[in-house]
């Protein structure tokens, strides 16, 4: 798992230039992930809102992100 986190999730933002190669611009995870939350699993986008959620195995918690 990306940065040794044990499938705790994380979500990752690209930028894709015309004519460029992409590159990371970000990476999000919970302050409060644990070991197998899965953070990530679903993601809903509405404008600037962003709602991230883990699998139902790690009490189905969804995050909710402005910007």
């Amino acid at each position: 798992c990306p940065g040794g986190n044990g499938a705790s999730g994380a979500v990752y933002f690209y930028s894709y230039p015309e004519g460029g190669e992409s590159s990371l611009t970000q990476r999000i995870e919970p302050s409060d992930s644990r070991v197998n939350d899965r953070f990530g699993w679903d993601i809903a986008t509405d404008g600037n809102m962003m709602a991230v959620g883990t699998s139902k195995e790690s009490y189905g918690k969804v995050y909710i992100f402005t910007g």
